[in-house]
This record gives structure tokens, sequence and C-alpha cells, in this order.
């Protein structure tokens, strides 16, 4: 699988939150979503791309409105092909959602199916990821520099950074297996290595304590990242810090984010 490239590739952010400078906050409280969902056929199919290019083997799951992705079945699933596209046949008329799994960075798709079919269906939603969702690099090797902010709220004061880099683990996942490969802890200085990988789609779980004597959330979260062996990015100097809308977020560059 092939992604779009950039010489630098910047950090990947969610969803439009309305709440953007409680940075502590929770991904519950600190975002505002819209409710405008597409009108879909019985039988329609979903299409993931980054900068224009499907994206394969992320694992789709379609979700009926109202239920939790942590606390409920879904209703539907599929994994998208080499295009990016999975196709879907839903049973009863109702609201649901697209979710992607392991990418809380992507907000869901709002769906419904009406028993008696308008002029607005359509039979294909398209899913544009945020520039950068997927890291694209040559190896999962590098460093990775955790930043997280203080809860410390109070006039709505910036708090001091802290850094996380030792004791994350990593834990690297097949993305259409959902195979564990490896998993590591990074070292002091937050170096973490894996061996060669086959080209495709991975995911990188991200997993820290948390710390009360340093004011350290805990963090959990999954990375996306294509091995690319044309990637420009050769391997990962990666950056972690907290999510406005999910539980934290990520960049891959060159210099720590100021923001």
């Amino acid at each position: 699988m092939k992604l779009a490239h950039r010489k630098r590739i910047t950090w990947a952010v969610s969803v439009v939150c309305f709440a953007a400078i409680i940075l502590s906050a929770s991904s519950s409280s600190a975002c505002t979503y819209l409710y405008d969902p597409k009108e879909v056929s019985r039988n329609f199919s979903v299409e993931v791309t980054v900068h224009g290019r499907g994206i394969a083997d992320l694992h789709l799951e379609v979700y009926k409105s109202g239920s939790s992705s942590g606390n409920s079945k879904p209703a539907l699933e599929a994994i998208t092909g080499d295009h990016g596209v999975a196709s879907f046949k839903l049973a009863h008329p109702g609201a649901y959602r697209i979710s992607i799994k392991n990418m809380e960075l992507s907000p869901d798709e709002e769906i419904i199916l009406k028993r008696t079919p308008s002029t607005s269906t359509v039979q294909k939603i398209e899913i544009q990821l945020p520039d950068n969702d997927v890291l694209s690099v040559r190896s999962i090797s590098g460093l990775i520099h955790g930043q997280v902010r203080a809860d410390n709220l109070a006039n709505y004061e910036v708090p001091p950074l802290i850094d996380l880099a030792s004791g994350v683990k990593l834990t690297l996942i097949r993305a259409r297996s959902e195979e564990v490969v490896e998993s590591h802890v990074a070292s002091e200085s937050g170096a973490f290595s894996f061996s060669a990988l086959p080209e495709g789609l991975y995911f990188l779980h991200v997993e820290a304590p948390a710390d009360a004597a340093t004011h350290r959330r805990a963090l959990d979260g999954y990375i996306p990242i294509a091995i690319d062996p044309s990637a420009k990015v050769p391997n990962l100097n990666l950056y972690t810090f907290p999510g406005i809308c999910v539980s934290f977020a990520y960049r891959n560059g060159d210099e720590p984010s100021s923001t």
C-alpha cells in the first residue's frame, strides 16, 4: 500500500471542537459534534482515503446510534480492500454510525436508513482522513517523546509540560489480522526499534501509566503507520501529547510542538 507523502509529517488532529481550550478534560466533555447524518441505501459502501488514496486493511464497524463502541457489539463489520473500500448491507431502518477501529483521531460518520428512501439517498460514503492521520515511514523505529500538560485549568493558563519518554510500552499490531507483532518498552531516552517489516498498514499501541507525582496522565491510544519502502521519512521521531477530543494526539517531525 502506497500513500502520498510530505517532506515532513506534521501532527494528526481530530475533529472540530468548540471547547478547545480545555486540554486536560476528557474527550467526552471537551467537544461538541454536529449531527448531520447521510441517508444511505440498504446496500452501501464506504471508502476511506488519505490524500485521495484508498487505505487498505482498516476495520470498519457500524453501530446503532446511541450505543458505545467500547460496550456494545457492532451491527456490521468489514475490512477495507486494496482501494480502501468496504461494502455493507443494513437489515433494519434506523440511525447508525460508522467507526474506524483503533483510529480515535477520526470522527465517526453518521448515517441513516429510512423505510422509504428519499431522493438524497447515497450508495457510497466517502471518509477522508485528516492530513497525516496515517504516518508513512520506511521502518518503525526511532524516538518517542511524550508531552503531557498538568491538570491545572484555573485561569486557563498553560501549565508546564511533563516529558514521559521512558517507560512507554509500545505494541505493534498488524492492521488486517490484528496479530501482535512485537512489544517493547521505550528506553530512558525514548528509543525503540521493531524488526524489519513487510509493506502494509500497522497500528502502534502506545501505553503509559499515570503518575501523580509528575502530574502525568495515563496514555493509551493507537497510531496508524504505513510501512512503505518509497516513503521519504526513514523512521519515526514521534511526539505524543494530550488530544482535545481524544485521549492523545501525535505527530512525526524534527521539533516538538510548541502548542
